[in-house]
């Protein structure tokens, strides 16, 4: 089964949002071409608050994503970029859809 992860990233600022958000997109890039990627979803819940989910054969495909690339360079300027975040795991299913976000918005803590 595919381990699944939601993670919730709010911006600091407005001016910080297109910078933000190309880096983002190159990790969304790198997660879909990520050996064990089971998918990955991007969700603007307001200008300042963005999700994702993202899908993983193994907790060594997590890893290697994480600790890779583009992913990596993001999670270095955290601290520049954002003002919180944090994660949840939901859990195994069969594929990263629609249908899990939802479940991810609960798991993360807002409506």
């Amino acid at each position: 089964m595919t381990i699944v992860v939601a993670t919730l990233a709010v911006v600091r600022a407005p001016w910080l949002v297109p910078p933000f958000v190309r880096l983002s997109a190159r990790c969304v890039r790198q997660a879909l071409e990520a050996p064990g990627n089971a998918g990955a979803e991007v969700r603007a819940r307001s200008p300042l608050t963005w999700c994702t989910l993202t899908g993983w054969e193994s907790e060594d495909d997590l890893r290697a994503y994480v600790r890779s690339g583009d992913h990596a360079v993001a999670m270095a300027q955290t601290a520049r970029f954002l003002r919180s975040s944090r994660f949840a795991r939901l859990g195994s299913c069969g594929r990263v859809d629609s249908a899990l976000w939802p479940s991810a918005f609960r798991s993360l803590n807002i409506d």
